[in-house]
């Protein structure tokens, strides 16, 4: 059954396994004018928060068990006069448990920053300041808990031959003076092919 606090089964006997979800990670990507017309796939490398392998993401010191949380008796949630849902315990940050000796590697967080590299599908027609959101490659939560996202930006670079506007591509085509009066076929270089 869950508890008031959204926690199912974490009561002052069991304590919260899993800790607050990760936040989102950000990162630049730059795209060369053809890679942004055709879409491409890239490994992006991330710096982002990862489980702490020394103590388990546990954030507790080799050898020493996370306790349950005497402010608010391993709900993760306090109640005050003034508001009638539940908020978030301050002592263990909605946990419901909290560790007597901290681990080094992680000072207690149960998250160390590390770099990953992460395989991307960049779509065609990616512009800059475009964002592709990737749910569950961001920074890991603290204690085990679930990762946030990754949320790739572009930064296309300008092609000396095209202006782009929206989804359109513009190009100046030099005309002689008969082309231009009396109309004629001219060969434009298109993206991909004459």
């Amino acid at each position: 059954a869950a508890r008031p606090g959204g926690r199912a089964g974490a009561g002052p006997s069991e304590p919260a396994r899993a800790g607050r979800r990760g936040g989102d990670t950000h990162v630049a990507v730059e795209l060369s004018f053809a890679q942004a017309v055709s879409g491409v796939e890239a490994d992006v490398p991330v710096d982002r928060l990862s489980p702490c392998e020394a103590c388990r993401a546990t954030g507790a010191a080799t050898g020493v068990q996370p306790t349950t949380c005497s402010h608010c008796g391993g709900l993760g949630t306090v109640w005050t006069e003034h508001s009638r849902d539940g908020g978030t315990c301050p002592a263990c940050d909605g946990l419901g448990a909290r560790v007597a000796v901290a681990c080094s590697a992680c000072r207690g967080r149960g998250a160390t920053p590390g770099r990953a590299v992460v395989h991307v599908l960049l779509p065609p027609g990616m512009d800059t300041g475009s964002q592709l959101r990737i749910p569950g490659e961001g920074h890991s939560g603290p204690f085990a808990g679930p990762r946030g996202d990754l949320i790739v930006v572009a930064r296309v670079h300008e092609d000396p031959r095209y202006t782009r506007k929206g989804d359109n591509l513009y190009c100046e085509v030099p005309l002689s003076l008969v082309e231009a009066v009396l109309g004629g076929r001219v060969k434009v270089k298109g993206v991909d092919g004459s």
